[in-house]
C-alpha cells in the first residue's frame, strides 16, 4: 500500500480570515491524469477555535462531488450545510480562524507524472 499523499496550505495573515469571511476554497488545478480515477480524494478547509490549539476538518469536496478541471482555478463553496457535518456549531465556526486547507490525493498506485499537480491554494472572502 503506498503511504498517504496530501498537502497543507497555512495561512498567517493580519487580520486572520475567520469562517464568517470564507465563501469559497480555491485549488489551481495544473494536471490531473485521466487514467487515474479519483485524484483528489478531498479538500477540508482547517478551522481552529481561540485558545484552542488543535484543528477541526470541514469537508468542502469529496471525490466526484465536483468535476475537477485542470488546469484551472476550482472553486468549492463553503456554507453551512458543511459546517453542520463537524463538531462546530455554525457560529463557532464563524468565529473561528482559518488556519489552512488540506488536500489529499489517491493513494493508488501511480507515477510521480500521473498525480494531481497543485499550483496554489486560497481563499475566497467577503
Amino acid at each position: 500500500m503506498t503511504a498517504p499523499r496530501w498537502v497543507v496550505a497555512n495561512f498567517n495573515q493580519s487580520p486572520a480570515a475567520t469562517g464568517a469571511r470564507v465563501s469559497e476554497v480555491l485549488v489551481y488545478i495544473l494536471n490531473l491524469d485521466p487514467a487515474i480515477a479519483n485524484p483528489i480524494t478531498s479538500i477540508s478547509l482547517l478551522m481552529q477555535s481561540q485558545g484552542v490549539s488543535s484543528t477541526v476538518a470541514v469537508l468542502v469536496y469529496t471525490s466526484g462531488s465536483q468535476a475537477l478541471s485542470c488546469p484551472a482555478l476550482n472553486r468549492f463553496k463553503v456554507n453551512a450545510t458543511l459546517v453542520s457535518a463537524t463538531s462546530l456549531s455554525l457560529a463557532a465556526f464563524q468565529a473561528s480562524t482559518v488556519a489552512g486547507v488540506r488536500v489529499d490525493m489517491t493513494a493508488a498506485a501511480a507515477a510521480k507524472q500521473q498525480l494531481p499537480h497543485i499550483a496554489g491554494i486560497g481563499l475566497q472572502l467577503v
